[in-house]
């Protein structure tokens, strides 16, 4: 009996010892998978914190070139600033010398002006004095002489100033002095022939000092003779004739064909005239 009772406890020792072995084993082998997935999963953490430093220092890097970018950026904006403080500057310079050399200008022509108007005036009346005696001397001769019925002559003045008279405009002769059956307007200044034949015209032209102009004889809007003065420092007077074969209702007239600024045309020397030979 107590040798059974033995073996049975050796039995159970053994199946004991078996079943602690075999559990052993098992929790072994658990061990060393978890290990193994540590191991994994610190290898795969230091492969990330790697990935991770590489990619700080790319950052790192690109915000360093980004800095000397701006750093260029800003330099160069401030070079554009001071070029164009620079121009501005420049400019206004130019701008205040323009005003300055402007007033002068001005200053020099309103004396240039007042000299101008006062020579004018004095032109004027010298030949307003002048004008007075020659109309009467001519009408004197002609009813001394006498006319016959196929005379054609007329003799016209310009009595007002014609201040900057346009390009082609028509000079009209409003103060009709002699007019022996000639078709004379004293308000376009147009002469319109009646009787065929050859027309001798002279007209003059009265000018103040410094200024030039061009005028020219017309016949039926063509030019057939021209009369240039000017550009000189005391009033000018010139006349100009020409001789003009006329048909009937040909149209004949004086007009400017040039001029400078400020050139008017002054009035009483400012003659036109025409007669048509026998």
């Amino acid at each position: 009996m107590f040798k059974r009772n033995i073996s049975l406890v050796m039995m159970v020792g053994v199946l004991f010892s078996l079943t602690t072995s075999k559990e052993l084993g098992e929790q072994m082998f658990l061990f060393g998978d978890l290990a193994n997935h540590f191991r994994d999963i610190k290898t795969s953490h230091l492969n990330g914190l790697a990935d991770l430093v590489k990619r700080v220092e790319e950052l790192e890097y690109f915000r360093e070139q980004d800095g000397h970018k701006f750093s260029e950026g800003v330099f160069e904006l401030q070079q554009l600033r001071e070029k164009d403080t620079q121009a501005i500057k420049h400019l206004s310079d130019e701008i205040t010398a323009l005003i300055a050399e402007n007033k002068h200008m001005k200053s020099k022509f309103n004396d240039r002006a007042q000299l101008s108007e006062s020579q004018s005036h004095s032109a004027i009346q010298k030949a307003s004095t002048l004008n007075q005696r020659p109309p009467k001397s001519i009408s004197i001769q002609m009813q001394r002489s006498g006319s016959s019925p196929g005379t054609i002559a007329f003799y016209t003045t310009l009595s007002q100033l014609l201040v900057s008279p346009g390009i082609s405009q028509k000079i009209s002769f409003d103060n009709v002095i002699t007019n022996v059956n000639a078709h004379i307007s004293n308000f376009t200044g147009v002469f319109t022939c009646s009787r065929a034949g050859v027309h001798v015209f002279s007209w003059q032209t009265l000018l103040a000092e410094s200024h030039y102009i061009i005028t020219e004889l017309v016949r039926n809007g063509q030019s057939v003779g021209s009369e240039e003065l000017g550009s000189t420092r005391t009033a000018v007077s010139d006349s100009s004739t020409a001789v003009v074969d006329l048909a009937v209702n040909d149209e004949v007239w004086v007009r400017v064909a040039a001029h400078a600024v400020n050139s008017d045309i002054q009035p009483h020397l400012t003659t036109f005239s025409g007669f048509r030979l026998p």
